[in-house]
């Protein structure tokens, strides 16, 4: 047997020993690349309409990369930590280079984004959930209100017949001594009539303290801003964006 195969099998036991260890952890993810070339939109200043022959052209590759890591402590918590790294090709890396996605020559971008970090704890004397941390949320009308990432608390559950969501979020925080903050509050209450019919109620309050709020940004789009003028990154659909899938 040669040496090359010798230790390919003790690194394949040492894996196989430490399995059972690790049994708590969960790990998933994807992987993709894609390219661009179109010009269904004007992106700069070329001064064409959207899908005419003058419009701008664009042409891009750029990749993703998600981590998901689940620990599960015991019957009643679980952790979840879910990672991202995007990156376009020949953009520069923030070690070497402006720009920080780590594509061009010398790569070595620090691009990690935490896409959400939360903490699960199960309720069964009260069939519930309690969600904590950075999470994806949304409303009960398939997005139609809200969509996206975002730190809350989310408790959700059965109480008799009734499945229920009561969801707190804090959209912004201004200054720590003023009362400027945005919050945004859900209850859902519903009730599922067997397999085909479900009924319920949903209501939905924006609490906006801040100076700002629902303006246009720079290119006439609606924008959610802080109270210090920053947008909230929910983009041209505001609230309905979706969490970046």
């Amino acid at each position: 047997m040669s040496k090359s195969v010798r230790i390919l099998i003790a690194l394949a036991a040492v894996v196989a020993m430490a399995t059972p260890a690790l049994a708590d952890f969960t790990l998933g993810g994807y992987f993709r690349t894609q390219g661009y070339l179109q010009n269904i939109r004007t992106l700069n200043s070329g001064g064409g309409l959207a899908g005419q022959d003058d419009s701008d052209s664009m042409s891009v590759i750029d990749q993703r990369f998600r981590a998901k890591l689940g620990y599960t402590l015991n019957d009643y918590v679980s952790f979840v930590y879910f990672a991202e790294v995007d990156t376009m090709w020949g953009s520069g890396s923030s070690t070497k280079y402006p720009g920080g996605q780590g594509g061009s020559v010398g790569a070595d971008g620090v691009n990690i984004e935490t896409k959400n970090v939360f903490v699960d704890f199960k309720i069964p004397d009260y069939n519930s959930n309690l969600r904590l941390g950075i999470q994806g949320a949304k409303d009960s009308f398939d997005g139609v209100v809200f969509f996206n990432d975002m730190a809350a608390i989310n408790l959700s559950g059965k109480a008799g017949v009734l499945d229920y969501t009561l969801l707190y979020s804090k959209w912004s925080e201004g200054d720590a001594y003023d009362f400027d903050d945005t919050d945004f509050y859900g209850i859902d209450v519903s009730h599922k009539y067997g397999d085909f019919a479900k009924a319920g109620v949903a209501v939905y309050y924006y609490d906006n303290n801040s100076e700002k709020g629902f303006e246009r940004d720079g290119n006439g789009n609606p924008q959610v801003f802080n109270n210090d003028g920053d947008p909230l990154g929910f983009g041209a659909n505001v609230l309905n964006e979706g969490p970046d899938y």
